[in-house]
């Protein structure tokens, strides 16, 4: 479900369920043309209850048809994350002969075990029409905890070259790496993370994964459109894991790591100093990111949760009867640059394919600051409830340089770019202090969303905006920061205004409504 104008916090081009809770996508996968998005779910209430998992289609990655649950829970037993595949050599026995199984994987979470070392084990479920019902393997659980109380979400992939399927789970503060042949008779091959990345919270929802590299070299004059780089000159392996709590800018994030995988043990690249952190979003609400299966043309698609733990039960639309709501789809790419290796995230082409155009196109030319601010530009016509919004900024020197948007009652979203005085530092900020309405839980705006920029202060920034009625998805650089926020104001926003404590700072911006009205149930 998109899109529902009577009920004020549904957002509009952003998956939601019609009723319940929702946290973790899990599960994903690509088959015949449908997207299969599949998520930790509650029916019942909007609370984390019992868990279940979810099931929405759609056929572009913008409009979701929510299907009839997938999973239910088996007596005491949950069903909590995981991944799902499709066994087209039905290595697993689960096939009819001619329809390839679907088969998930997933964490089987036993209320009723008094052991806490033996509560979370991974057990099976398999499909034979599509992912519209399921049976579970009657030998469960495949994989048996090795004694610990965090043992969770299985991400499975098929080996192509060895012929074998590969887990990555969550163990503790570490990830485990697993093989099969069948996906039922699982061998340990190796471990990582003991001393590397974050810590601090418990590691969830890991993901492992190839990608070529491209070379990068950021000009001024580059469009945010352009294909940056050079072709591919190398492969190397990222691993995703969402941590909660020990995120950038407190609660629930996800890092990843770039190395590379020989088939039994991940390796660290150099270029990524093992104490510390790098983040695929630094804002407060995008977690448990994880990648489609069976994607096409080796595309890496990825959907996260758009919420946060600190506060995630305490949001304004369990009014409504249901909380939770999944990032915009992303694309991943890996670039190396003056960090090393960076993993970029933007939204999915099918997602450009909706910008309308005509009376729903707002251009604004390059415009120089005067006295430190622009006046507030109303928008008109333009829905900024479904919005989209390139912005490139020029000139900027010390100081901060600020976006504000505007709404009837006065609130106000503020973010931009900070060249910190007196250093050669840069930060990427959201400042969602003033955008919020009364409803929201005390501990829900934080001061500041601060992601630091490589390569000193900058002379200029390009920003694409994705605006929904209650989020923000700022990318930076075309994905080289981002930073996604809830936000929930009283009315939508109506004007932007342009300010800078330096001079000669100017900006420009191209912004576009979404055609999203079919995207309604």
């Amino acid at each position: 479900m998109n899109a529902s104008h009577s009920e004020n916090y549904r957002p509009l081009y952003h998956f939601s369920p019609r009723k319940g809770w929702i946290n973790d996508p899990n599960g994903l996968l690509y088959l015949d043309g449908t997207w299969h998005l599949f998520f930790q779910y509650y029916p019942h209430a909007p609370i984390h209850g019992p868990m279940y998992w979810g099931h929405a289609t759609s056929c572009d990655l913008v409009c979701w048809q929510e299907q009839p649950v997938a999973l239910c829970p088996q007596g005491s037993i949950y069903m909590f994350s995981g991944s799902a595949v499709v066994d087209y050599g039905n290595t697993s026995g689960f096939g009819d002969g001619t329809t390839p199984p679907l088969v998930a994987i997933y964490t089987a979470h036993d209320i009723a075990e008094t052991d806490p070392n033996q509560v979370e084990n991974q057990a099976l479920a398999y499909s034979l029409d599509g992912g519209m019902t399921w049976a579970q393997y009657a030998g469960n659980p495949v994989l048996q905890s090795p004694g610990l109380p965090d043992f969770r979400d299985p991400k499975v992939s098929w080996d192509a070259e060895c012929g074998r399927w590969l887990m990555v789970l969550a163990a503790g503060d570490r990830v485990h790496f697993y093989e099969s042949a069948d996906l039922i008779n699982w061998r340990f091959l190796s471990e990582f993370g003991a001393e590397c990345g974050a810590h601090g919270g418990v590691w969830e929802c890991p993901d492992l994964f190839s990608l070529p590299v491209k070379n990068e070299f950021w000009e001024d004059g580059l469009d945010a459109d352009d294909s940056e780089g050079c072709a591919p000159e190398k492969e190397k392996w990222v691993l995703l894991v969402s941590i909660n709590p020990g995120g950038p800018n407190e609660g629930s994030a996800t890092q990843y790591f770039v190395g590379d995988f020989d088939g039994t043990t991940f390796t660290l690249d150099e270029s990524q100093p093992c104490a510390s952190a790098r983040w695929v979003d630094w804002g407060r609400d995008n977690y448990a990111g994880v990648l489609f299966n069976n994607v096409p043309g080796d595309r890496r698609v990825m959907i996260g949760w758009m919420s946060n733990w600190d506060y995630a039960a305490e949001l304004p639309s369990a009014a409504d009867g249901w909380l939770g709501q999944m990032t915009i789809p992303r694309e991943l790419s890996l670039v190396v640059n003056s960090e090393g290796y960076v993993l970029k995230s933007y939204p999915v082409p099918e997602l450009f394919a909706r910008r309308e155009q005509g009376s729903r196109l707002f251009r604004c030319g390059k415009v120089e600051v005067a006295n430190e601010e622009v006046p507030m530009i109303p928008f008109g016509e333009l829905d900024l409830k479904r919005g989209m919004i390139k912005v490139s900024l020029h000139g900027l020197g010390a100081g901060q340089s600020t976006i504000t948007f505007r709404n009837p009652w006065g609130q106000e979203l503020r973010l931009g770019v900070n060249n910190v005085e007196g250093s050669a530092r840069a930060e990427l900020f959201v400042d969602r202090s003033d955008a919020g309405s009364e409803v929201l839980p005390k501990n829900f705006p934080v001061p500041l969303m601060v992601a630091p920029l490589a390569g000193g202060m900058r002379n200029s920034m390009r920003m694409l905006l994705c605006l929904d009625k209650t989020s923000l998805e700022c990318f930076a650089n075309r994905g080289e920061r981002c930073v996604t926020a809830s936000v929930y104001p009283s009315a939508a926003f109506t004007e932007m205004g342009f300010s800078a404590e330096s001079t000669g700072a100017t900006f420009s911006l191209e912004a576009y409504a979404l055609h999203v009205d079919n995207c309604e149930p």
